[in-house]
């Protein structure tokens, strides 16, 4: 199945179900992130806070790996 019908199907069907809020989405969001970046890009869904960030936390944080030796980065 084509990426992008998998992706609004699933949005589709929890709509008609009449029982989400912002959240519900989220997943299949995720999934067609993932299904669309390149190998070397991680998406975390919901990233701890960071110092300095107060009480403002994205939805998504996106990671490029820029050294196999060493952790993700921006």
């Amino acid at each position: 199945m084509d990426i992008f019908k998998k992706y609004t199907s699933e949005i589709q069907a929890i709509f008609e179900g009449k029982n989400y809020n912002e959240h519900s989405f989220r997943t299949c969001f995720e999934n067609l992130l993932n299904e669309l970046k390149p190998k070397e890009v991680k998406i975390i869904h919901e990233p701890k806070s960071e110092k300095g960030q107060g009480s403002i936390r994205p939805d998504f944080k996106t990671y490029k790996l820029i050294d196999k030796e060493k952790e993700l980065s921006y």
